[in-house]
């Protein structure tokens, strides 16, 4: 009778056969294509495909002849293998609907419950079910180009679970608990400004100024040694900030409102927090902005004068002027980033350059926020009513075309 087999794949690769260890399959190779048709079982792949995406620098003979000593390889180190692997001449894949399980598909599945219901404390249980699948990253000693991009892929949606995560437990007030999950981005990631703004504001939420400076100068260290470089100027005002917020009240009450379920959570974020006396208890992360495919170097003052316009309480519409070809989208994406932990309800990028007239404007803002305006009511009143409750901040770039 065929066992159970419990495959993992985020972390050490693991096979566990019932109650047998396998420690058979520990190359490289058996590990590629075994995570390949568990990874793609919906439908059968091509062994053409599967022979160059595993050796591309091979002939296609060669690379065929590899596949097929691989193949019975990994047959004979698998036990009960024509149960879990259904080949032709033409074909392999992995068979979906025998008794194994991947935390792989664990992880999607938690996730995919997680954004089909609206209740705060059903979210958590689903996303905290999910992040608890996540031992780490998707076969990291694996360098094949496939598995790369769904390795990143795997890890920003990791990242934006914890970010959500923390987001809930912050609303219910559990700052402690919230703090854990904050070490878990920092570990995934220590060079993430906006986890160690977050780990401040939970420790200010919880009257802990040793541990603000702690996280400050946690932050300080790790990026003088790996980047030379300082935390930004909207992360050194949130330290500010927060270590001049009064102590907390002994119990503090905040009113919880679910996240939209058409959020979307973006990549690891720059840190900043607006040098006010306002502090946004509620988190969200704000929906993806453009990656720029260069770090961004200098620009510190006008980054810090951003932030200080941006601070101001008053500030409605801030704009961003200079000749062309002068970086100023660059500046303004770069300053949006770093205030996504700072707008509770998140940061939007609105791409003006493909519209033809003014008229056309509420629509792309629409698009941007994810609104399907429907219904008698005009798109402009629609997208009014849809911002005037907001905490956000939108970048509107490329807009002298239309003026």
């Amino acid at each position: 009778m065929t066992k159970f087999l419990q495959i993992q794949l985020l972390g050490d690769f693991r096979l566990t056969y019932g109650d047998e260890l396998l420690t058979s399959l520990n190359a490289e190779r058996p590990q590629s294509l075994l995570a390949y048709l568990l990874l793609h079982r919906r439908a059968p792949q091509p062994r053409q495909h599967i022979a160059f995406l595993l050796w591309p620098d091979s002939s296609e003979s060669q690379a065929r002849s590899n596949l097929r000593n691989l193949l019975h390889g990994l047959r004979q180190s698998l036990p009960d293998a024509d149960t879990f692997l259904l080949a032709d001449t033409l074909t392999l894949q992995w068979n979906p609907d025998a008794p194994f399980a991947l935390d792989v598909a664990a992880f999607d599945a938690a996730l995919a419950q997680a954004v089909n219901v609206t209740d705060p404390a059903v979210i958590r249980r689903h996303l905290e079910t999910a992040v608890d699948c996540y031992g780490g990253d998707l076969l990291p000693g694996n360098y094949d180009d496939w598995i790369l991009a769904l390795r990143e892929e795997l890890r920003r949606r990791q990242v934006d679970a914890l970010y959500q995560l923390v987001g809930l437990l912050e609303q219910a007030g559990e700052y402690r608990t919230a703090q854990r999950y904050v070490q878990r981005l920092l570990l995934q990631d220590p060079l993430d400004e906006a986890a160690y703004v977050l780990q401040m504001r939970l420790c200010a939420l919880s009257g802990d100024r040793t541990g603000i400076r702690r996280a400050y100068h946690s932050c300080v260290d790790v990026l003088g040694r790996e980047l030379d470089v300082e935390p930004s100027p909207a992360t050194q005002a949130a330290y500010d900030e927060y270590l001049r917020l009064p102590p907390p009240a002994s119990t503090i009450t905040v009113a919880l409102t679910p996240l939209p379920s058409d959020t979307i959570l973006s990549d690891s974020d720059t840190a900043s927090m607006r040098a006010t006396g306002h502090t946004p208890l509620a988190v969200t992360r704000a929906r993806a902005l453009p990656a720029p495919r260069t770090n961004f170097l200098g620009r510190k003052r006008e980054l810090a004068e951003l932030a200080l316009h941006l601070a101001e309480p008053h500030c409605r519409l801030l704009t961003v002027i200079g000749p062309g070809g002068v970086g100023k989208t660059r500046l303004a994406l770069e300053t949006a980033k770093g205030h996504q932990p700072v707008f509770a309800d998140g940061v939007a990028f609105v791409p003006l350059a493909p519209l033809e007239s003014v008229d056309q404007i509420v629509t792309a803002i629409a698009d941007a926020l994810h609104i399907s305006c429907q219904g008698a009511e005009s798109p402009l009143d629609q997208l009014l009513d849809f911002l005037h409750d907001k905490e956000m901040l939108l970048l509107l770039d490329n807009f002298e075309h239309l003026l």
